[in-house]
């Protein structure tokens, strides 16, 4: 199953109306200093149907400049789940995409190119799997569901015997 962008639609935080920032009204192509949340509908292709999917889209010089103030610029916190307390010094970055100038164009196909890379068998792996770039309305019911049924989502035995090792055993001596 493949996933296709439906919209893409820039919105004003914690609206359930998109409607575009006013001070990235007219974010002219080129710019190199800017940022807004991005709301983009993605779906199955062929198959009615959409999910929102969410990402704070900036440039590296609006980042730079407004790192230790993104919660009052944007109107919401970036990563709430993900930040070093207490000093927001470290930020982990899914759902934020960097782009070093704006283009809709470059955008679009940023998030094609995502699409394309998130295929899968259902709609829901291919849900979870955008959510490695993208914040999914779902993703708290997802979660829920897999807590609800871990004997679904065991890694495979074969893993195991071929070598498979969680990241913090690598680097263990002897």
């Amino acid at each position: 199953m493949r996933p296709v962008i439906r919209d893409i639609t820039r919105f004003v935080p914690g609206s359930h109306v998109p409607s575009i920032l006013p001070e990235f009204e007219e974010s002219p192509v080129g710019a190199t200093h800017f940022a807004f949340n991005c709301l983009i509908l993605i779906g199955p292709e062929g198959e009615d149907g959409e999910d929102r999917f969410d990402v704070f889209v900036c440039s590296p010089a609006w980042l730079a400049a407004n790192f230790t103030a993104v919660e009052a610029t944007t109107g919401r916190r970036l990563f709430p789940w993900a930040r070093t307390e207490p000093n927001d010094r470290a930020v982990f970055t899914p759902g934020l995409l960097l782009m070093p100038t704006w283009s809709l164009e470059a955008l679009a196909e940023a998030i094609d190119l995502i699409c394309e890379r998130c295929q899968g068998p259902d709609w829901p792996t291919v849900a979870s799997r955008l959510t490695r770039y993208l914040d999914w309305e779902y993703e708290y019911k997802y979660d829920e569901y897999v807590d609800l049924h871990p004997d679904q989502f065991q890694l495979p035995k074969r893993w195991a015997s071929t070598g498979y090792r969680r990241s913090s055993q690598r680097n263990r001596p002897g």
